[in-house]
């Protein structure tokens, strides 16, 4: 089933060689059931292009080792414990396909032939065949019959039945609670299909070497890219819960160093389930010259199955033995595009382009990376999990760094550039730049878009939205936007996903109407209505777009809460006078009303966000209030005069106001000379109900 003992844990031979006999323990088995057992595959004196000019070699000629790979702390009796085997929940399927797009460019045009230079026949715009066998196809795009045109298609972008890797990996891991990180590393391990840039139909039948004994040829039943998963995993579940291992856990075993006998062995005491497994999976430990040099080197009497799988785990994916830390993975938006020098982006942190095409995430796993409409766009280097305490950092030298535990991971090489901002641009380009606007560096990743025009956070009474036109929530991490093919589209930062809309597509000049007696509508060029939220209640209404992502109507209400009661002649004004006291006069200076504060110079009026009317001294001593602490919690901003306060030696005059800080109060001198203190109270008529709609599962690594 799984055989490795070419030093790339790669499946080359379509025949095996007869296993020798070996003094391995076997508990349990009967002889039949040996031969659907797991035994690695030597190279057998051939290389990798003659086997593949025989049309058996299936991939690569290249060894396929980690880019840091390293055999430190390899143990054969405890290779991965079992709370790390068991870890079904360590990556999301938008993780997993964040992480193979990582490891593969999956850019290799069909011209340049196979991975071993072979020529491939086109035969369509999705499939070819290799040239010397006929039974060894290809997935690519963009063919066509009779040329070369075409590029292969990698496993981050092959689907089966229907499905991505990713989802068929992540699916599998559920169904048999192993971790997805052990199923990636085990497809690297048999085939190296996470990084080959044109794998074929026979890498992807037996993508785990499930179903192919060294006595014998593969067996068919385990045929399939998904079935040999769900085997796969299936027997790591099965020796986890304790069935039947040739190499039993807890128990001392002689494990050979390779398939052939005289190359010798030793015991083993098998300290957990998980290694159980993965010795029953592949059933050597390396010897002590393939421990001593680096992943990758041949040394006589090597077996590479055992050592591959933890060299790719460790690199890929940090400690066997401690299960990566899913930590609460959340998004944190900086409701900006752009930071100045000196700035930091801690893990979850995100940048968004003005028109919310874009969003730049400072990832958990330790890289930048850029996103729009929830597809990578750039990233600043591999995705590793065991580099989860990175962080990201503008320095005031002009560099862009992120650095793990003190080491630089990667950087702009901008150092000694006098930079002042880095800006997520609209048209998707990150860009370093100086004070004169000159470019620095950037991702070099600009595209032709649409032109955005943004409103505002909400639309009032009267306004509309026509084609292009946006709402972005304070914080950024919403847009609501009328697109030119007519649906008002409500969408989180970066087009990552849409969470709600109209269904109004069709129309290119739709526009969205505020109406003054309180419905929200959808109209056709032609002014027919489309969509309708129904709430023409008569009431002033304003439509906001919330931090929360749901988009609501509030109808607004507003009550007298404290008056002067002065009302009955025209012109009247109030005074902030300089003795500190404040006063109500008509036309004429006559005295109408006053607050009793004279003696207090330089006193000050201010209307508080919380309903009250208070009279302060220079020092901030309270002298007199209106006892109108309301808390109404309004969130439309007022139409004022001033702002909340009112200096000494200033007046308000007749129709004048002054309005709170937050919008939700309102002092008018009124027009038949009342001094009036208004709170508005807004009550919700309608709601998209699209409230804890955001991305964290799509795109949090």
């Amino acid at each position: 089933m799984h055989r490795d003992s070419s030093p790339h844990g790669r499946t080359l031979l379509a025949r095996h060689p007869a296993r020798t006999t070996s003094p391995v323990i076997l508990r349990g088995a009967s002889v039949s059931e040996r031969s659907h057992r797991i035994w690695p595959r030597p190279l057998a004196g051939l290389t990798a292009l003659a086997v593949a000019a025989a049309g058996v070699v299936l991939g690569a000629t290249a060894a396929v080792t980690p880019a840091h790979a390293t055999l430190a702390g390899f143990a054969a009796g405890n290779i991965m414990s079992d709370a790390v085997m068991g870890a079904a929940n360590t990556m999301t399927v938008a993780q997993i396909q964040a992480f193979l797009d990582s490891k593969n460019a999956c850019n290799k045009p069909v011209s340049s032939g196979n991975s071993s230079g072979i020529p491939v026949v086109v035969t369509s715009a999705s499939s070819a065949y290799l040239s010397t066998n006929s039974a060894v196809t290809y997935q690519i795009t963009g063919g066509v019959p009779g040329t070369k045109n075409g590029t292969f298609l990698c496993l981050r972008n092959s689907t089966f039945n229907g499905q991505s890797a990713a989802q068929i990996i992540y699916n599998v891991a559920q169904q048999y609670q192993i971790n997805p990180q052990v199923l990636i590393v085990l497809l690297q391990k048999e085939q190296g299909l996470i990084t080959d840039t044109s794998p074929n139909s026979n890498q992807y039948k037996i993508a785990t070497g499930y179903g192919c004994p060294d006595t014998a040829a593969c067996n068919t039943t385990y045929y399939g890219f998904q079935n040999q998963l769900s085997n796969a995993a299936n027997l790591f579940r099965t020796v986890l819960n304790g069935g039947w291992s040739n190499y039993p856990a807890y128990t001392t075993v002689y494990v050979q160093y390779n398939p052939t006998a005289s190359c010798g062995g030793s015991n083993v005491y098998i300290s957990n389930y998980a290694t159980s497994a993965l010795y029953r999976y592949t059933p050597y430990q390396p010897n002590a010259a393939v421990l001593a040099n680096p992943p990758g080197s041949v040394v006589a009497c090597g077996a590479y199955g055992n050592s591959n799988f933890y060299s790719f785990f460790t690199d890929w994916f940090g400690s066997t033995q401690t299960p990566s830390q899913t930590p609460v993975l959340d998004l944190n938006s900086l409701a900006t595009d752009t930071l100045k020098a000196g700035s930091q982006m801690k893990p979850g942190d995100f940048l968004t382009s003005s028109n919310g095409l874009f969003i730049l995430v400072m990832q958990y796993s330790g890289q930048l990376m850029l996103y729009s409409g929830g597809k990578t766009v750039w990233q600043s280097g591999d995705i590793t999990w065991s580099q989860q305490s990175a962080y990201f950092v503008f320095q005031t030298d002009g560099n862009l760094v992120i650095y793990n535990n003190g080491t630089a991971l990667w950087n702009s090489q901008t150092a000694g550039q006098i930079a002042t901002k880095l800006t997520l641009q609209g048209n998707g380009d990150l860009v370093l730049s100086d004070s004169n606007g000159n470019t620095i560096w950037h991702s070099n990743t600009g595209q032709t878009v649409t032109s955005y025009n943004y409103v505002g956070a909400y639309l009032s009474a009267g306004q509309r939205l026509k084609a292009n036109d946006f709402l972005r929530s304070a914080d950024w991490r919403y847009f609501l936007v009328m697109q030119s093919d007519g649906n008002l589209v409500l969408y989180t930062a970066g087009r990552t996903q849409p969470i709600w809309a109209t269904a109004t597509s069709g129309g290119n000049n739709n526009y969205l109407a505020m109406q003054t007696d309180g419905n929200l509508v959808v109209y056709s060029a032609a002014s027919k209505p489309l969509w309708a939220s129904t709430t023409n209640t008569g009431r002033q209404t304003t439509l906001r777009l919330q931090n929360d992502g749901n988009l609501v109507l509030y109808g607004t209400t507003t009550r007298a809460l404290w008056a002067t009661s002065t009302n009955g002649s025209t012109g009247n004004y109030a005074s902030m006078q300089t003795d500190g006291n404040f006063v109500v006069y008509t036309s004429q200076r006559t005295p109408l009303w006053h607050s009793g504060t004279n003696g207090a110079p330089d006193n000050i009026l201010t209307v508080q966000s919380d309903g009250n009317l208070v009279i302060y001294t220079s020092a901030g001593k309270p002298l007199w209030a209106s006892a109108t602490t309301d808390q109404v919690a309004a969130t439309q901003v007022a139409s004022c005069t001033f702002p909340s306060r009112l200096e000494s030696g200033n007046q308000l005059g007749s129709s004048f106001s002054l309005c709170s800080a937050n919008g939700a109060y309102r002092l008018t001198m009124q027009t038949d000379g009342n001094l009036v203190l208004y709170g508005t109270i807004q009550s919700p008529t309608w709601a998209s109900s699209s409230n804890s709609k955001f991305f964290k599962s799509n795109l949090m690594l």
